[in-house]
């Protein structure tokens, strides 16, 4: 029962922060970073990790899943441990054709085999040949 009220509160969950490489980022670049986990109250298994980069056009609020990218891993998270997980992004060139004041968002989802998430929000910047492009979370 305690277990049960303990999940419910998030009180066992990892805690996961997101480190990244940089500020600005290029089209057709790799965006480098790690995830470290840092255990909850009682053991967790973590099951997989998504990435996915998102543009959104503010003005129609239309958004699109530019890339997305997933892996499947065995971790279990100890109390009061921490494991850093490095990954690599890949921003296509394809994005380079977009035109106008767009945002872009990296969500980071690390899936728990308790069926919980840990997700995060990253607004990155992207310079391509059309200048700056930068992002707010507007979630």
């Amino acid at each position: 029962m305690l277990n049960g009220y303990m999940m419910k509160m998030n009180l066992v969950v990892p805690k996961a922060t997101i480190q990244l490489d940089k500020k600005v980022y290029g089209v057709g670049t790799n965006i480098n970073g790690s995830i470290e986990l840092k255990g909850g109250l009682i053991k967790n298994k973590v099951k997989r990790y998504d990435i996915d980069l998102i543009k959104k056009d503010p003005n129609s609020h239309e958004e699109e899943t530019i890339n997305s990218h997933t892996v499947l891993f065995s971790y279990s998270s100890l109390p009061d441990k921490s494991e850093t997980i490095p990954f690599t992004f890949y921003i296509p060139e394809s994005i380079r054709k977009d035109r106008g004041s767009l945002l872009y968002t990296l969500i980071i989802r690390i899936v728990l085999a308790n069926s919980k998430s840990i997700t995060q929000c990253l607004p990155i910047m992207i310079n391509n040949e059309n200048g700056f492009k930068e992002m707010d979370v507007a979630y």
